[in-house]
């Protein structure tokens, strides 16, 4: 699927309540580093993927400035676990968000996706229900993290459920 990018801006900035100017500079430099795509030209709008929208989110989620958060969610998002890129993961849990049955009502409040950034090792990705706990750790080719490296964590930020499935609902009705 495909999505305008004026619309991922819109959605997520809605479900985060992030200043939609914050997150649409964010998105532009990421687009200078050719993470994002760019407007093809006229009246058609640059479309990004969803393993491109969880870059968005992964720099909004790096607690440094605009340009070097951009920089290293680039990097990060080719960070791997068992060949996937955490891009990829990511990418996959906003498109389930989407669908009718990603969390039930019950647990719609306790479910959390949670992106800890220890810089610049090892992204870990914990998405966990009541019942279902998951945790990946995606690291650069040949780095290896534990949990007990978690002092050398730069930024830690969670992404609950609750706004992890409207990212997801709002992305499903802007599908292009």
């Amino acid at each position: 699927m495909r999505y305008a990018l004026s619309a991922v801006v819109d959605v997520v900035a809605t479900a985060t309540e992030l200043s939609p100017h914050h997150v649409n500079m964010q998105a532009r430099r990421l687009q200078e580093l050719g993470e994002l795509s760019r407007s093809p030209g006229g009246r058609l709008p640059a479309l990004v993927n969803a393993a491109q929208v969880s870059r968005l989110i992964l720099a909004l989620l790096i607690d440094r400035p605009l340009v070097e958060a951009a920089r290293l969610a680039a990097t990060m998002s080719d960070y791997r676990h068992e060949g996937m890129p955490v891009g990829d993961y990511i990418g996959r849990m906003l498109v389930s968000a989407g669908g009718p049955d990603f969390l039930t009502p019950t647990s719609v409040l306790t479910a959390k996706a949670s992106i800890t950034v220890h810089a610049p090792d090892a992204v870990v990705v914990r998405h966990s229900c009541l019942d279902d706990p998951l945790e990946e750790i995606f690291t650069a080719a040949g780095s290896t993290w534990s949990p007990d490296d978690a002092d050398g964590i730069t930024s830690a930020r969670t992404l609950p459920g609750r706004l992890l499935h409207r990212i997801g609902r709002g992305l499903a009705g802007v599908a292009e």
